[in-house]
């Protein structure tokens, strides 16, 4: 698995919010040489507040899809599913356990000023109605998306996989 991972120049990094994509990413553009995006960076025009066009962001990254070289890591699915097909490997963070989730967000929140606590409330009912199945069918949009990209892709169920992944 590290081989794989350590060997592409095209990496792709997804999962739900909370689960250490971003720290993942930066982990792994650190170590190859790789540049890093987010999907936030083309979602947003004020993080969090104020989004960019949608088909603008799609036109944007998709230039970013187009180099020889990248990480993207980022859980819009609108904004990564062109790089399904493109990418050597494809990371998808998903464990089962919402309360590290919950916990994640919650200590986030304490180094992000322009999040408020109606922010993280808002993300904890949404990442909890997604979890079980109250919210919309993204869930099992994603599924869908992944489903011809088993080949490639490597499922990391918790932080320790991540740490265990880092460490060479």
């Amino acid at each position: 698995m590290k081989d794989k991972i350590f060997k592409s120049k095209k990496i792709l990094v997804i999962g739900e919010s909370g689960r250490g994509k971003t720290t993942l990413a930066k982990a792994l553009s650190e170590k190859l040489n790789i540049p890093l995006y987010s999907t936030d960076d083309f979602l947003w025009k004020k993080k969090f507040t104020e989004r960019h066009d949608r088909q603008e962001s799609i036109k944007k990254i998709d230039l970013v899809y187009q180099t020889d070289e990248w990480i993207v890591e980022g859980s819009s699915s609108h904004l990564y599913k062109s790089a399904l097909d493109k990418a050597d490997v494809i990371i998808h963070l998903k464990w089962s356990n919402i309360f590290s989730q919950w916990f994640t967000l919650i200590k986030r929140k304490t180094t992000r000023d322009y999040e408020s606590i109606a922010d993280l409330l808002k993300m904890l009912i949404y990442v909890t109605r997604k979890r079980f199945g109250i919210a919309n069918d993204k869930e099992k949009t994603n599924k869908a998306l992944l489903e011809p990209h088993l080949h490639k892709t490597i499922k990391l169920k918790s932080y320790k996989e991540i740490n265990d992944l880092l460490v060479v």
